[in-house]
């Protein structure tokens, strides 16, 4: 790194150490505060997912990590029994069956434990996933639909076999937990249907007349008599049985079948079977720790069915389904478009027979024990799972919404982010929490926290507000370091290497955390993702049509019909949050009774953007539906064409049509949040805008691996803008000017960095003031020392190494088999050019791997995760020698590598996990090799001391 780079550097650091006596209100959980960024609330704090693995757990252990938790700035834990996934060697125990006596008291103890403590704890409703065990009996567990077929030939009289589908012995790759009796029967079935109808060339059945129950002519054994018609005939028995899918991922001693989702019956002996177990155990769950109970991702597998489903759907849809069900084998109904249109309310039954028999049911059972129900309900759907919901409502009816997002430490880009839909349900259902399972890999112990910064800051500016981290290893003591665990997640616990370092980085998320769940998420564009189910908002991707500036919403049919409303030409929702247009998907169908509130919302001033509807969705009164349509959308879009006319004035609002949302919002003086200046490029920032009844919140973050000096616009009516700082929780005062309802700004940025900047009209006193960043004028008077240090290996049984004498040399050989934290000391003298009034001391640790803490003559300096690796030295260095101490952690791999080539008795280490980068790839004791580099570790420099004079780099 050049010089230049490094001044440019040290100036961002001056910008976060100078506001140390920056004032701070009163602590206030209803209002923005200074006090709450610094040390932020516990609703703030981040969460774990906390993997009982085998069923196996330590009372001693559980209040011990729950205490570090709380120590190193966590706000609590989801109690997760799973299997270890990954065990080649077989050596992790079976433990104790899920939810038996023993586990529930552990629980228990975890929850007091907890409530001491002041943290929250979830408890997921599941060994593995997803919502089941082994007390779930054969009529509430998942069910599917499955057939017994024959083809006969008529006119004459048929005699047809038609015996009990066979139901499969494996499920995914799974044992099938179907019981069977001594006579081959499944302790679950019920007849749907039998059906014969004709076969065509063309599959078509154009009158449904020619479908024939046949349900009365089948006998207790499957045989049926029948006097066929004319003809060829295919016969089908529908039967609804159970799958058999066990729990996915569940500990040895706690196998059992997942419930029926779509039978609330079923979810209600589920839930309860949880909260009488532990209310027998507690008491009343007031005043304690455990805020709810927990499900994890959809994954059910088979053609799913319910026993009630018939009935369900006539009620719902006001026609038969029975008429239909060639549609299944893959026949065409009256017409395509019929079939199609019976397919759309199916779909459609699925979703909202899962929200309201499972979600729906779930959080209103939680609420009579006076605690909530939240789930991963958002996806991702097809063809990673099977979901068959419309995802911004199966979020909304939740007490809180939980998406999750990957890290991929090859490309980053490439992660899976669900997040965005998840953001858009709290938002359009007035929710406080956007919360994700987050940092889920599958590379363990690998990842550096600096790593992980960039993934975190992209899904806070999707909408991300608290922290779930994917996982935190529950080890009882006999288990050793880094102990068993669950193969998959970043793996964040007392076991880490960094853990003792860990807590500015909790802060850190904690810090914008509590940011981003102050006020209402702000953005001018509402788009309607339609009326079809599944539904599943994508990854955050601006329209190239909206362009840089402009940020959005999701919203859904439920929404629309029951809570956006018109308020001074903005559409509103009861909340408070304000949107400037809807935009419509580009499809010909739409839902009449949406179509109907639109005309409303336009009558009273909302503009609309996107193409006329021609057709209405579902079967029932679709042609009279169709003509209700035409003449409504005839009415709304008059004469646009898309080319000569492309806007129709419509009420008080107005429709758009193939015009970009951009040029829309621009001729309607409605500006961008931010406007980037200086030639930064679109690309290399991201940012996210909540506003109070007093502030405008940015969160801005740098895509950049370069340092920055940004100048941008900000839309606000305050005048007056602060920089809040999540890494160090300062504030500083930026200089700033108004122009039109913007204000303009500047402040530089260091690789991957970000930074918050509220605007309000409150002007803070004793806050460092730092002008505008200009690198071209930057004058600095700098002192450069290299410093060699002598390294010490803390931990159990130290190992020899040779002495270091040069920190470029890249360290790696040297310190290869060691694992934890390693101990540098050096010294070095200040001479008489130093002054503390006139000077800024710094120190530079170059590159490390992973984490340091600094101390100086005895005093710690702070602890550094990322880049830039820069701690101040003022205040604490003294004239003449001063003595340095530097503890750097680096990764677990050094010495699970070396283990891994030493019989077990001689291992410092103990893992169930045998490969890396993950138990499904290269053998530890064959690397490192060309596969797999060992990653650099410990204190790899150049570290500098760096002076340079105050007067230069602020006012």
């Amino acid at each position: 790194m050049r010089i230049s780079e490094r001044l440019f550097l040290l100036l961002a650091l001056f910008l976060q150490i100078g506001g140390a006596n920056a004032q701070t209100v009163p602590t206030d959980h209803t209002a923005l505060s200074k006090a709450n960024f610094l040390n932020p609330p516990v609703e703030a704090r981040p969460r774990a997912l906390w993997t009982w693995v085998n069923g196996n757990f330590d009372k001693s252990t559980i209040t011990s990590e729950l205490e570090e938790a709380k120590a190193k700035g966590m706000g609590g834990f989801d109690i997760w029994d799973v299997s270890c996934m990954q065990d080649e060697d077989s050596i992790v125990p079976s433990g104790e069956p899920f939810m038996s006596d023993k586990y529930t008291d552990a629980i228990a103890h975890a929850i007091t434990e907890a409530t001491r403590l002041g943290l929250d704890i979830g408890l997921v409703i599941s060994s593995g996933w997803n919502s089941g065990g082994a007390w779930t009996t054969a009529e509430n567990a998942t069910m599917a639909i499955y057939r017994s077929v024959q083809v006969v030939k008529g006119p004459r009289k048929v005699s047809v076999n038609l015996p009990l589908p066979i139901l499969p012995k494996k499920v995914e790759g799974s044992l099938s937990v179907a019981k069977i009796d001594e006579n081959g029967y499944p302790a679950y079935y019920k007849d749907i249907l039998v059906q014969a109808f004709p076969l065509t060339i063309d599959s078509l059945i154009d009158d449904t007349s020619k479908i024939i129950n046949v349900s009365g002519k089948l006998n207790r054994k499957g045989g049926l008599e029948w006097n066929a018609p004319p003809g060829d005939w295919k016969i089908v028995r529908m039967v609804c049985a159970n799958t058999g899918q066990p729990m996915i991922a569940h500990s040895p001693s706690s196998n059992g079948p997942m419930i029926d989702h779509y039978n609330p019956t079923a979810t209600e002996i589920h839930i309860r079977y949880f909260l009488e177990k532990l209310k027998a155990k507690l008491g009343s769950f007031k005043g304690t720790a455990f805020k709810y109970l927990y499900t994890d991702s959809y994954e059910v597998r088979g053609e799913l069915w319910t026993p009630n489903m018939l009935a369900e759907f006539e009620k719902r849809f006001g026609y038969s389904m029975i008429p239909f069900l060639p549609v299944f084998e893959k026949f065409t109904v009256i017409s395509k478009d019929a079939s199609q249109r019976f397919l759309y309310d199916y779909n459609q039954l699925l979703s909202d027979l899962i929200i309201d028999s499972h979600f729906l049911k779930a959080k209103s059972l939680c609420e009579e024990y006076g605690i909530g129900f939240v789930a991963e309900a958002a996806g991702p759907g097809q063809p990673l799972h099977n979901c068959p919901f419309e995802s911004l409502k199966s979020s909304g009816v939740l007490t809180f919404p939980r998406g999750e997002f990957w890290h991929n430490p090859k490309d980053p880009s490439k992660a899976i982010y669900v997040i965005k839909g998840v953001a858009s349900a709290s938002h359009i259902y007035n929710q406080k929490y956007v919360e994700a399972e987050a940092f889920t890999s599958t590379n363990l112990w690998q990842e550096s926290l600096n790593e992980l910064k960039p993934g975190v800051d992209r899904a806070f500016c999707e909408g991300l507000n608290r922290i779930n981290f994917h996982t935190f290893p529950h080890v009882p003591k006999a288990f050793g370091k880094p102990g068993y665990i669950y193969g998959f997640g970043t793996q964040v616990g007392v076991t880490q290497t960094w853990w003792p370092k860990v807590k500015p980085f909790m802060d850190y998320l904690a810090r914008s955390s509590y940011m981003l769940q102050q006020g209402n998420f702000s953005a001018e564009v509402l788009y309607y993702y339609g009326d079809q189910s599944p539904n599943f908002v994508p990854e955050k991707h601006i329209d190239p049509a909206l362009g840089f500036g402009y940020d959005y919403d999701v919203t859904n049919t439920d929404v629309i019909l029951n809570k956006l409303s018109v308020e001074n030409n903005r559409l509103s929702l009861p909340h408070g949050q304000k949107y400037s247009v809807l935009v419509l998907p580009d499809s010909k169908e739409m839902n009449l009774e949406v179509l109907k509130k639109l005309r409303l919302l336009v009558s009273q001033g909302a503009i609309l953007i996107g193409p006329k509807p021609e057709v209405s969705v579902g079967y029932k009164d679709f042609i009279k539906d169709d003509l209700e349509l035409k003449e409504i959308a005839n009415e709304m879009w008059g004469r646009i064409d898309g080319t000569s006319n492309t806007e129709n004035l419509f009420g008080k609002g107005k429709i758009i049509y193939r015009r970009t949302i951009r040029d829309v919002l621009t001729s309607l003086n409605v500006q961008p949040d931010v406007i980037l200046e200086s030639g930064v490029e679109p690309d290399s920032i991201d940012f996210i805008h909540r506003t109070t009844s007093g502030e405008d919140i940015y969160f801005i973050s740098s895509k950049s691996k370069k340092n920055r000096a940004i100048k941008l616009k900000l839309k606000s009516a305050y005048r007056n803008a602060e920089l809040w700082d999540p890494l160090t929780g300062k504030t500083y005062s930026v200089d700033q000017h108004q122009e039109g309802g913007l204000l303009s700004l500047g402040f530089n940025i260091y690789p991957e960095g970000s930074v918050f900047i509220v605007l309000s009209n409150n002007v803070g006193n004793n806050i460092l003031r730092v002008p505008l960043f200009q690198s071209n004028k930057q004058q600095v008077l700098s002192r450069i020392w290299n410093v060699s240090f002598d390294q010490s290996l803390g931990g159990p049984k130290p190992i020899a190494l040779q002495r270091l004498s040069d920190l470029s040399t890249h360290l790696n050989d040297s310190i290869r088999g060691y694992s934890g934290i390693i101990t540098y000391t050096t010294s070095f003298k200040a001479d008489k050019s130093y002054n503390s009034r006139k000077y800024s001391a710094s120190i530079d640790l170059g590159v490390i791997g992973v984490v340091a803490e600094v101390y100086l003559n005895g005093n710690s300096l702070g602890t550094v995760w990322n880049s830039p690796y820069i701690l101040p030295l003022d205040s604490l260095i003294k004239k003449g020698e001063n003595i340095l101490k530097i503890e750097v952690a680096n990764r677990w791999v050094n010495r699970l590598i070396a283990d891994s080539k030493l019989p077990p008795k001689q291992r410092l280490s103990n893992t169930n996990v045998t490969r890396l980068p993950n138990g499904w790839f290269y053998p530890m004791k064959n690397l490192p090799d060309e596969n797999y580099k060992v990653p650099a570790s410990g204190l790899l420099g150049p570290v500098k001391i760096v002076y340079r004079e105050k007067s230069k780099l602020a006012k």
